[in-house]
């Protein structure tokens, strides 16, 4: 796989994407879990679809999509996400339990440190 850059998104950006592509998808996309992405959304502030809506759009009932709401004075309207490692080189594979979160880290780093 190519590296992975980071990548500067806004609400607005992210708020259509979000609409556009399930999750799963544009979390691999980004380079992160979809978790992840999702603690960016509430983060920012965007909406997202809700369970089952990506099979319920197939079959032509999905709801309708909201309107962005405007940003509260604890959202923020960007943010830089950094793609999370996909895997541990052999010479730097984790010794405990705890070693795993160490690169998701990263990304919420930038993410609170982001104006």
């Amino acid at each position: 796989m190519g590296e992975r850059k980071q990548r500067t998104v806004t609400r607005e950006e992210l708020f259509e994407q979000v609409w556009q592509t399930p999750m799963t998808q544009l979390a691999k996309e980004y380079g992160v879990s979809d978790v992840g992405l999702a603690k960016v959304c509430k983060r920012m502030e965007v909406p997202r679809p809700p369970r089952g809506y990506w099979r319920k759009l197939e079959v032509g009932r999905a709801p309708s999509k909201p309107k962005l709401k405007p940003l509260t004075k604890h959202g923020i309207d960007s943010v830089v996400i950094t793609p999370v490692a996909d895997s541990y080189p052999t010479s730097a594979a984790p010794t405990s339990m705890a070693s795993p979160h160490i690169f998701r880290l990263h990304l919420f780093w930038i993410f609170i440190n982001s104006e």
